[in-house]
């Protein structure tokens, strides 16, 4: 779903400069929905990151602790997350309310901005609720992370080369 709506923003981005260069004209809005579909996208694949858990971490040194100190510093995040995405979704919520009883309405494509303030406050809620399940299924959920990646020695480098 998320790929359709990125290939729908390539084309309507496509569909625009072909409009522009080739018949002189401008198709009024298009950019404004191209904005609101690549927010929608950024909010909801960063739930599918968080929950295939592919988010950018500075780890560097989280690998050089041991496993209780990893396990420890592994629930701060979850709480520290749970907290300020939690935060941060009751109020995108609350502001999508006032779109809503306001009726507001996007400027050119008339959206109703409710929609892509929803997104948003969908994004941020998938983000608290998959990072509260794990804070509260821990630590049994995560106990293949726990583990350091060792290097691979020179012998082994050189043998996947081989």
């Amino acid at each position: 779903m998320l790929g359709a709506t990125l290939i729908g923003c390539v084309l309507l981005n496509f569909a625009n400069v072909v409009a522009r260069y080739v018949f002189n004209t401008a198709l009024f809005g298009i950019e404004e929905l191209q904005v609101y579909m690549m927010m929608s996208v950024a909010f909801l694949g960063a739930a599918v990151v968080t929950f295939r858990r592919e988010h950018l971490r500075m780890d560097a040194l989280v690998h050089r602790f041991g496993r209780g100190t990893n396990r420890a510093l592994s629930m701060i995040e979850r709480v520290a997350v749970v907290a300020l995405v939690g935060f941060a979704c009751v109020q995108s919520a609350r502001f999508t309310w006032q779109m809503v009883q306001i009726n507001r309405k996007s400027d050119l494509m008339e959206i109703p901005m409710w929609i892509p303030h929803g997104s948003l406050t969908v994004g941020l809620f998938l983000i608290a609720s998959i990072s509260a399940w794990r804070l509260f299924s821990a630590p049994r959920v995560d106990e293949h992370q726990l583990e350091a990646p060792t290097p691979p020695t020179m012998a082994q480098a050189t043998e996947v080369r081989s």
